[in-house]
């Protein structure tokens, strides 16, 4: 398995035409474009966690601190002299977090347990970057000011 800047395993993506289709949406393969790199790193961070099976809540709090994690990563990563080790399993955003309910609702919104992971963690990260561009654009600031 390839593995990002990060040290976080990234799955290969197959050409679209191999693919299987999700009621025409597609499953979401993700690799290739540094997006691509952070939504297959929150998806190996979130799979070991069975996360068909938990809470919208939980689910979005997984994925808000692998996102967290994965910047972290890349940051060091391209430090000069910096080494990363392997990374511990993901730790939980906390419930109060503000980017926690927008991801909630758009799972509410979603029959996502029917998706596949590498699918659901682009369309969570998506969300979760639009949210933020709002905020930060309400506010009088740009994306880069992240």
């Amino acid at each position: 398995m390839r593995r990002a800047a990060s040290g976080t395993p990234v799955r290969e993506s197959r050409p679209a035409r191999e693919r299987a289709d999700d009621a025409g949406e597609g499953d979401g393969d993700v690799a290739g474009r540094p997006e691509d790199e952070r939504a297959a790193a929150v998806a190996a961070a979130v799979e070991p966690y069975g996360w068909r099976g938990l809470t919208a809540v939980m689910l979005a709090r997984l994925v808000v601190g692998a996102a967290d994690r994965h910047a972290v990563l890349t940051f060091v990563a391209g430090l000069p002299e910096a080494a990363v080790g392997q990374p511990h399993a993901v730790e939980a955003a906390d419930r109060g977090d503000p980017r926690v309910t927008p991801l909630v609702r758009l799972l509410e919104e979603r029959r996502w347990r029917s998706w596949s992971l590498d699918r659901l963690a682009a369309d969570l990260l998506a969300g979760l970057d639009a949210w933020l561009a709002g905020r930060l654009s309400a506010a009088g600031g740009t994306p880069d000011d992240r």
